[in-house]
């Protein structure tokens, strides 16, 4: 028994500024419990196996202090001979060793809450704490970690759920028959690695959960192994993961190490095991045999995937640590040591210049370090299959770690200079993967994730490591070309089981100039305050700058914003509160902003009247559709305030039809009353229902301060503006434009004018849309393409005569229509979708498309604008895969010189990617084709002169079609309008039949409305019945009763199990008015034991309502958490 203890400390004397928190409490006494227990964590054993059904022991101290420089004592269970998991469960050995255990597992807790609150996971991004002090997020969910868990050995787990629900920590005894015996309590790595998963699946679905894909399966639930590993490599500087549960001191608990890591992107597939070095891939064995990356079944397996994606953050980390600059010198040595630099080929890892051991770039890998080794099985061996073994010499492998412990005990302290690089490096590495991983999609492949890396470094550092995070990737193959087919894909067990992964090991060529010339000096520049509050800022020229980036803070030490980025030297930033700024001012040799300079920092006090401080907020990040046919969820990041007393909310603005403009400018529209869909949010999303199957909706959100009554964007509101439509998965058999791959010649005469033919060399001298055969530009192997080229006669066969582009270039408008004389008869589900890539001269060069109602585009059309009465720009209809920058380069006299004239366009260079357009509003009836006519659709590629980017270079386009999206509509929903009623309820809480229609699959407000309970106990039959808005067609029906663990619910999927508290026999019927009948064959479920059970009709059914007819249940009641009828509204 542990009774109640804890100290009160009265702070009433204090300065009030001190004691008011941001949600208007003003704090006069702190309670601080005595034992191990807080705001962030509670720490206990759950040897009894009931999560918190008990107490369990915690860790005390009267005094709340420990102090000792470590915890010393010895583990009994280590050293005690007997293993858990036997009868009894727990060796007494192992009772003595619940009490330390605790107080590790709640200092490392803390220590790992703190670091990542430090580098941006907090409140206001959907951390884990019981209060959140007015700072944003929900709260009410402090970390509750559970020592020496009851529920098994050799693991540990963490269970986490939407911002608000409480998560779970379970940390498990290990065993010496399968790794040794051993306390993971006490495992740094292997607590960090799970706090991780928290802070992944949060971040990954923007404060809610289940956007990681499938449980086990798949390259975005892989990454949540990936990133865990990353933080627990990364807090310790060590390469491995788990070595003290393991005894495995090389390796960890993973196969080898990450340094020197031998496999690359497109070994996550399972079919092989590919290089880095891409010479011939290793062996690949039968399931338990030592392979290196188990090819388990399924093969994608997560931690298969999590080892390739972690080794790829390692070594940004690693080239991060080689960039900081300690004192005018470069401290940074590499974990492996000196062994990658020599006398070989020189490259610039930021403003670092080394040279190579060979002609390869410092980070790629080196089969010739012999750290790992393929052993072939010995004559007769009843094993045939290769295993790939790590032959790791520790002397050569791990050198960094006893560099920076030579050097703290030489100083006394770790403020030397290469603890400060390894320092500095490892905590921009971390902010920059956490910081990408909020940006991410839902679902992200591991090119999404480097993506949002990229996007991350510009926002925090202007892009001054991009160079580097672009070779990282790269080296394991995920270069500039690399795709997969499960980017953004959806959580079908099926596909994550068989991803497409297309490799690539090459870098932008912005980044290879910039390895060989270094990035450019810091800019000088000058900051006056020449009116009230304003600061303009003079950059004086630098040579080589293609663009500079101008970044503002009030600290210091940041963080700070971008606020100008362009060509020009000269900036005004308006509106500033009074008070001292800080600035930083970067320079670009590039356009993209992969080569970036380091920045100086200088400030200004800024004078003028009073401004209330107004919310600093980007706006809506972004729009997702979970492909359930009637949703989009609306996401962003929390704004920020000077002012101190800030209460800021949000409002969420909709339309679904916006001026169209002429194509230079993204689609907006004005926030008004009358579109405000949503108001006060607190959060940071917002669900929006209701909607229809691919009617693109356009969102605006918009940040206020309810203290100063104040807007974003300096009291005006932004409008930035983003958009999607809802969409699903299921496409009809009967697409408007059918499939063209352009394997055969037949691909030509469905486009007008007919495709080219050019076979295995794309002619760049013909201003034509081509059908090619051979390897090219963007990762398609050797598949037909369409090809449009960066037209440039004379480049093709003389590339030297275009040095001084006199010889090449000319401008071209060109096109290639589908719908062919009778034009294109499209429903208001056609999407029109394809694959691409392309490189072309960037803001000069590019491709749009447009679309005509009512007659075909002729030759003559080639106007610099739509005219919107007939002929449409289609990137306002452009759900996946936008237009990427403008076509506004500018010639002399400032004149652009793109015959598209400053319209956003596919222009510079991008790999393969996937596009889809909703073409709703044409179908006939629509709003842009009112009296039904037929449409037409052209692919548009335009030069300026003397654009020579390169031999075959022009944009790629495979897999034309035009899909009709198959009607799976939630028609069961409270969002379509329907409602349930029930035979009976349970009244002790609130157990509503509407709960059961809700939307919540999870059942994450159980006991709260979150699903429906009947009122007889152990009486059946017990009636939940939905009634439709009106007769419905429906296919499928999905039915999701209380999971296991409904405390900490997950997203379910057919395999999460319902042993505890599910429905157990049922009957699924479609009603039409009062009578109900049984759906054949699969309507009939017993011995049911999953959460989800997906009943599909063998014939679509006409209804007007559903009723789930419960013949038995465990635990005395029937408990239906959501139902689902999928058909067409």
């Amino acid at each position: 028994d542990q009774p109640f203890s804890a100290t009160s400390t009265d702070i009433s004397s204090r300065p009030s500024e001190e004691r008011e928190l941001k949600d208007g409490r003003t704090l006069t006494t702190v309670l601080q419990s005595n034992y191990t227990e807080g705001n962030n964590v509670n720490v206990a054993d759950d040897r009894a196996n009931d999560n918190e059904g008990s107490h369990g022991v915690r860790g005390y101290d009267p005094n709340r202090q420990f102090t000792a420089a470590h915890f010393d004592y010895t583990m009994g269970y280590e050293y005690g001979g007997v293993n858990a998991g036997g009868t009894p469960f727990y060796p007494a050995t192992s009772n003595p060793d619940v009490y330390p255990g605790a107080v590790t597992l709640f200092y490392y807790n803390n220590l790992i809450h703190d670091y990542l609150y430090s580098i941006g996971f907090t409140e206001q991004t959907w951390n884990f704490q019981q209060d959140n002090f007015g700072k944003g997020g929900i709260g009410h969910d402090g970390l509750s970690a559970q020592v020496q868990d009851g529920s098994g050995t050799n693991n540990a787990n963490m269970s986490t759920s939407s911002d608000g629900s409480a998560p779970r920590m379970q940390m498990y005894l290990f065993t010496e028959d399968v790794f040794r015996r051993s306390d993971g309590d006490f495992d740094f790595d292997v607590v960090a690695h799970e706090y991780y998963h928290g802070v992944s699946n949060r971040s990954a679905a923007k404060g809610s959960s289940g956007c990681l894909g499938v449980a086990f399966f798949g390259e975005s639930g892989g990454q949540g192994e990936g990133w865990s590993d990353t933080i627990a490599q990364s807090m310790t500087d060590d390469d491995s993961t788990g070595e003290f549960v393991t005894g495995e001191h090389d390796k960890g608990i993973r196969t080898i190490p990450v340094t020197n890591f031998r496999w690359s992107y497109g070994s996550i597939d399972g079919r092989k095991l590919n290089r880095r070095d891409q010479m011939t891939a290793d062996p690949v064995g039968a399931p338990g045999v030592g392979t290196g990356i188990p090819p388990t079944t399924p093969a994608f397996q997560v931690h298969h995937v999590g080892t390739v994606f972690s080794a790829m953050t390692w070594d940004m980390r690693e080239l991060l640590i080689m960039k900081q600059k300690v004192n005018n010198a470069f401290p940074g040595v590499f974990f492996d040591g000196t062994r990658r630099l020599g006398s070989g080929t020189p490259f610039f890892i930021g403003e670092r210049q080394v040279l190579s051991v060979d002609t390869k770039h410092p980070i790629d890998y080196r089969a010739s370090f012999n750290t790992h080794a393929i052993l072939q099985p010995a004559a007769g061996s009843t094993n045939p299959v290769p295993a790939v073994v790590p032959t790791i010499n520790a002397a050569q492998h791990i050198v960094r770690p006893g560099m920076v412990a030579a050097e703290i005990t030489t100083n006394g302290n770790r403020q030397g200079p290469l603890s400060t690089a390894v320092s500095q490096g490892a905590r921009l590495a971390d902010t920059l993967i956490l910081k990408g991983l909020q940006i991410a999609p839902c679902n992200p492949s591991i090119v999404d994730t480097r993506d949002g890396i990229l996007l991350a470094d510009k926002e925090l550092t202007g892009g001054e490591n991009r160079a580097v995070i672009w070779r990282a990737f790269a080296s394991h193959g995920v270069g500039a070309n690399a795709a997969s087919s499960h980017s953004g894909a959806a959580t079908d067990p099926a596909s994550s089981m068989v991803p497409v992964i297309v490799e690539d090991f090459t870098v932008p060529a912005s980044v290879l100039a910039c390895e060989q010339q270094g990035p450019l000096a810091p800019p000088s520049f000058t900051l006056a305050n020449p009116s009230d509050n304003t600061v303009t800022i003079n950059i004086a020229p630098v040579v080589g700058a293609a663009r500079y980036i101008v970044s503002r803070s009030q600290d210091a030490d940041g963080p700070f914003v971008q606020v100008a980025e362009g060509a020009g030297t000269s900036y005004t930033d308006s509106n500033l509160p009074v008070g001292t700024y800080f600035y930083q001012v970067r320079a670009s040799r590039d356009t993209d902003f992969n080569c970036v300079s380091s920045a100086n920092t200088q400030s200004i006090a800024v004078t003028g009247i009073v401004i209330p401080p107004a919310p600093l907020f980007a706006g809506v990040d972004q729009v997702a559709d979970p492909q359930d046919g009637a949703r989009l969820i609306v996401s962003w990041k929390p704004a920020t305030s000077l002012n101190p007393n800030a209460q800021i909310v949000y409002d969420v603005f909709r339309e679904d039809t916006v001026a169209q403009g002429n194509g230079t400018q993204p689609a907006s529209f004005t926030p008004s009353e009358s579109n405000r869909i949503a108001e006060d949010l607190t959060g940071t999303s917002y669900n929006d229902t209701g909607l229809s199957l691919a009617d693109v909706q356009y969102y605006i959100v918009q940040a206020r301060d309810l203290n100063n009554n104040t807007l974003d964007t300096n009291n005006a509101g932004n409008t930035v503006t983003k958009f999607n439509a809802p969409t699903v998965a299921a496409v009809s058999n009967t697409p408007a434009f059918a499939l063209e791959t352009f394997e055969t010649t037949a691909a030509n005469a469905r486009f007008t004018p007919g495709l080219t033919e050019s076979g295995g060399d794309p002619d760049t001298g013909s201003p034509t849309f081509q059908r090619t055969t051979g390897e090219q530009f963007g990762g398609f192997g050797t598949a037909g393409k369409m090809f449009a080229p960066n037209f440039s006669p004379g480049h093709e066969n003389v590339p030297a005569n275009c040095a001084a582009a006199l010889s090449c270039g000319g401008g071209s408008d060109y096109y290639t229509m589908i719908g062919g004389p009778a034009g294109l008869t499209l429903t208001p589900t056609s999407i029109l979708e394809f694959d691409h890539s392309f490189n072309q001269e960037a803001f000069f060069d590019g491709g749009v498309l447009e679309l005509k109602v009512g007659a075909p585009f002729a030759p003559s059309e080639a106007t610099p604008f739509p005219s919107n009465v007939n002929v449409y720009d289609l990137g306002n209809f452009t759900i996946e895969g936008a237009y990427n920058a403008p076509l506004d380069g500018a010639l002399e006299a400032e004149q652009k010189g793109s015959p598209l004239q400053g319209r956003l366009a596919y222009t510079g260079a991008k790999g393969l990617h996937h596009t889809r357009i909703s073409l709703n509003d044409f179908a006939p009836g629509g709003t842009y084709n009112p009296n039904s006519q037929p449409v037409y659709i052209r692919f548009r590629n335009t030069s300026d002169v003397a654009s020579a980017n390169g031999v075959d270079q022009g944009w790629y386009v495979d897999n034309v079609v035009i899909n009709n999206l198959a009607c799976l509509v939630n028609v069961a929903g409270a969002a379509s309008g329907a409602t349930a009623t029930a035979s009976s309820t349970a009244s002790a809480r609130n157990y509503s039949p509407a709960g059961a229609i809700d939307g919540d699959r999870k059942g994450a407000s159980w006991e709260s409305g979150g699903g429906w309970n009947d009122n007889t106990r152990d009486v059946w039959p017990d009636e939940l019945t939905i009634n439709f808005d009106g007769a419905q067609t429906i296919s499928e029906v999905r039915v999701y009763t209380l999971q296991n663990d409904f405390r900490n619910p997950q997203e379910p999927t057919p395999l999460t199990p319902a042993t505890d508290y599910g429905i157990l026999n049922f009957e699924v019927q479609t009603c039409n008015g009062a009578t109900c009948t049984t759906v054949p064959v699969t309507g009939t479920i017993t011995g049911n034991d999953k959460a989800m059970r997906i009943i599909t009709l063998g014939t679509p059914i006409n209804a007007t309502g559903l009723r789930i007819k419960v013949n038995n249940a465990r635990e005395h009641f029937s408990r239906i958490v959501e139902v689902e009828a999928f058909g067409c509204k």
